[in-house]
C-alpha cells in the first residue's frame, strides 16, 4: 500500500538522491550494545546466500571508535565488494569514511570527510561539497556493520520512538520495540532483544543477544538476513514466522522449532456468521514457473454469477491483505476491510500474496520485474476468475493502491472486458517526478535546514534524477530494471486508453502521493472522453487511507488508529455495487 519513496542513501552518502530499489540498513539502541571486537555477518535472501560481511571495531582509550569491514554482496544490481572503514567520536558521530573496491563489477573510490555541517565527497577522483545536518549518522547503501553505530546512538532510558538523523538530512525512527524466542528445529531456545527502525516505509528489525552484541539484522518484506552464523538459523526463523508482532511478549516453541513475537499465524478464514466463506486458492501465471497463493471471497446466498473484484497491493513485497511490518500498525489488513465488506454485498473478492512473499513462489523473478510485468499477475487473476462457473466474467472490477492503482489502469487499458477500476492514491506524473515531490516535502518539513543547505541538496537530487532518467548509474546505489521503467514511466497515456466507470480515492494528507495526482487523472480520462470519473478526497487521511495529523511517514507508527474509516469502505462498497447492477 506504498509508492516508492525518497530515500537518502548513497554508499558512502551522496547527497539525497532517490533510491527506489531497496537498500537495506538498519539502526538502533544504546546502553547494553556492546560495539567492540571483531564480528561476521551471513548475508542471505529468501534463504539462499547472497555474501559476507566481516569487521572490527576498536574502542579507543580516549572514547573515539575506528571501524574497518569488507561486503561481498552478490545480489543482481546490489552487488558489491568493498573494503570500507569509518572513523567515529566518542558520540558516534562519523568524522570520516572510506570505501573501496567494486559496486556492479565496476570500480569504486570514495571518501568522506565531515566536519561543520558539510561533507567533502570524493568519489572515484570527482570531488564535490555535500552540505549535511550536523551531527548526522552514517549509513552505507548495502554496508552493514555501520548500522551498529546508528542502533548505539537510541536512549534506552527515555525509550520509545526517537529520530535519528542519517546523512546527509534523512530522519529516521527507531524504537525498541520487544524482545523475541525463537527455536530453529533441533536448537534450544534462543531470546533476542528486539529494536524496529523505519526508513520512509521500509522497515528493518534488528536483535541484540545478552551480551549487546549485534545478533542480526532483517528486511522481513524482502526475507533478507544479515545475521551471525550463530545466530543464522534463529533471525531466519523469526523472519519466516507468519506473526504479527506485539511489543515486549516472547514466547518460545522449542519443539516445534518456530518463531514467535507474541502473535500467531495470520487467519484468513471468513469470520463467524458470516454472508460468505473463504476459498484458499492457487492462481497459476501463464508462462512463467509460479504460482500466486491468495484467499477467494464467495458470498453464498448471491445469485450466481456472482461480479468479482480483484485487488492489487502497492509496490514492495506485500501479502494479502496489504499488510504493513510497521509498529503500531500490526492490525492495519485494509484489503481485508475493503474485501469483507465487498463480499458482504454479494460480491466475490480475490486477494492474493505478491509474487515471492507469503504463499506465492516466484522470488527469483523480482530482480527482472518491472510494474508492467507485475501486471500480469494481475491479468493470471482476471483469468483465472473468468474460468469459474459462478463467476461472471463481464463484471470483474479492479481495485489498486499506490502501485497497484497504475497497474489497474494498465489492465483496464488493454482489458475491454473489465467493468470498472478504483484507483487509491494512484500517481499521475514520472517516478522522476513523484520523487522529487516527495524530496521537496522532505526539505520544507525540516525546519532547522538553512536555505543554502536546502539550496544544494534539491540540486543534488535533481541531478541524480536526471542521470537516472538518462540510463546512467548513481554511484553506490543499485539500480534495477523496476527503479529504471518507474523513474521513466508516464501514467496518464495508459490512463487515456481506459473507457471504463473509474472511482479515484485519495487522502488529502498523502504525503506520498500528493492529492494533485487525483485532479490529474481524472482531467486525462476526462479528456480522452472518458465521463464516467468519480473523484472523492477524504479529509486528513494519509496514504495509508489512515486518519493522521500531518501525513508524514515518520507518523505511521503513531497513528490513533490502524484502521481504515467507514466513511472509504462505504465509498467503494456504493461504488462498485452500483457498477455491477447496472450490468445484471
Amino acid at each position: 500500500m506504498r509508492t516508492p519513496t525518497t530515500r537518502a542513501r548513497a554508499l558512502l552518502s551522496l547527497g539525497a538522491i532517490v533510491l527506489t530499489a531497496p537498500a537495506i540498513a538498519f539502526a538502533q539502541s544504546a546502553g547494553k550494545w556492546s560495539l567492540c571486537g571483531t564480528g561476521k555477518l551471513d548475508l542471505a535472501a529468501a534463504g539462499q546466500s547472497v555474501g559476507t560481511e566481516t569487521f572490527d571495531v576498536t574502542c579507543h582509550t580516549d572514547g573515539r571508535y575506528s571501524a574497518t569491514g569488507r561486503t561481498q554482496l552478490t545480489a543482481g544490481a546490489a552487488s558489491i565488494d568493498l573494503t570500507t572503514s569509518v572513523e567515529l567520536g566518542r558520540d558516534l558521530v562519523p568524522t570520516k569514511a572510506v570505501a573501496k573496491g567494486t559496486v556492479r563489477g565496476q570500480p569504486f573510490e570514495q571518501t568522506a570527510a565531515f566536519a561543520n555541517g558539510t561533507a567533502t565527497l570524493t568519489t572515484n577522483g570527482t570531488a564535490q561539497m555535500v552540505p549535511y545536518t550536523s551531527g548526522a549518522a552514517w549509513l552505507g547503501a548495502n554496508i552493514f556493520y555501520a548500522n551498529l553505530f546508528v542502533v548505539a546512538r537510541y536512549d534506552e532510558m527515555k525509550g520509545g520512538v526517537q529520530e535519528i538523523t542519517v546523512f546527509p538530512t534523512l530522519k529516521v525512527s527507531v524504537e525498541r520495540t520487544g524482545s523475541d524466542t525463537a527455536s530453529p528445529a533441533g536448537q534450544p531456545a534462543v531470546q533476542l532483544d528486539r529494536f524496529t527502525m523505519r526508513i520512509g516505509p521500509q522497515t528493518l528489525n534488528v536483535w541484540r543477544d545478552s551480551s549487546g552484541r549485534l545478533a542480526g539484522l532483517a528486511v522481513p518484506a524482502q526475507r533478507f538476513v544479515a545475521a551471525r552464523p550463530e545466530y543464522a538459523a534463529v533471525v531466519k526463523a523469526l523472519v519466516d514466522a507468519p506473526t504479527t508482532s506485539k511489543p515486549e511478549t516472547p514466547s518460545a516453541s522449542p519443539s516445534t522449532g518456530t518463531a514467535s513475537a507474541g502473535a500467531s499465524t495470520i487467519d484468513y478464514s471468513a469470520p463467524p456468521g458470516a454472508s460468505f466463506g473463504a476459498e484458499e486458492v492457487t492462481v497459476p501465471v501463464a508462462g512463467s514457473s509460479y504460482t500466486l497463493a491468495g484467499t477467494l471471497l464467495i458470498p453464498k446466498t448471491a445469485r450466481r454469477p456472482l461480479p468479482a473484484v480483484v485487488m492489487v497491493t502497492g509496490s514492495g513485497l506485500q501479502t494479502r491483505d496489504s499488510r504493513l511490518p510497521l509498529p503500531g500498525l500490526q492490525e492495519y489488513a485494509p484489503f481485508r476491510q475493503i474485501a469483507e465488506r465487498l463480499a458482504s454485498t454479494g460480491v466475490a473478492v480475490l486477494r492474493v500474496d505478491d509474487r515471492g512473499i507469503g504463499g506465492s513462489t516466484g522470488r527469483e523473478t523480482l530482480e527482472t520485474a518491472t510494474t508492467s510485468t507485475l501486471a500480469n499477475d494481475t491479468r493470471a487473476q482476471i483469468a483465472w476468475l473468468r474460468k469459474r462457473s459462478d463467476v461472471d466474467a463481464n463484471r470483474i472490477i479492479v481495485i489498486g493502491h499506490s502501485e497497484g492503482a497504475s497497474i489497474a489502469a494498465m489492465v483496464g487499458a488493454s482489458d475491454p472486458r473489465i467493468l470498472g477500476l478504483v484507483l487509491m492514491a494512484g500517481v499521475a506524473r514520472r517516478g522522476a517526478d513523484v520523487a522529487i515531490e516527495q524530496h521537496e516535502d522532505i526539505l520544507r518539513s525540516d525546519t532547522t535546514m538553512s536555505d543554502s543547505t536546502r539550496s544544494a541538496l534539491r540540486a543534488q537530487q535533481k541531478e541524480a534524477v536526471a542521470t537516472i532518467l538518462a540510463g546512467g548509474s548513481v554511484p553506490g546505489q543499485p539500480i534495477n530494471a523496476w527503479t529504471r521503467e518507474y523513474m521513466s514511466y508516464d501514467p496518464l497515456p495508459t490512463v487515456r486508453q481506459v473507457k471504463q466507470p473509474v472511482l479515484i480515492l485519495q487522502g488529502e494528507r498523502d504525503r506520498q502521493v500528493d492529492q494533485s495526482h487525483a485532479r490529474l487523472i481524472a482531467d486525462a480520462l476526462r479528456g480522452a472522453g472518458n465521463q464516467r470519473v468519480t473523484v472523492t478526497v477524504f479529509p486528513t487521511l494519509n496514504h495509508l487511507f489512515l486518519p493522521s495529523k500531518t501525513g508524514s511517514f515518520s507518523e505511521y507508527s503513531r497513528l490513533e488508529t490502524s484502521k481504515v474509516p467507514t466513511s472509504v469502505i462505504d465509498a467503494i462498497a456504493t461504488w462498485v455495487t452500483s457498477q455491477v447492477s447496472s450490468r445484471m
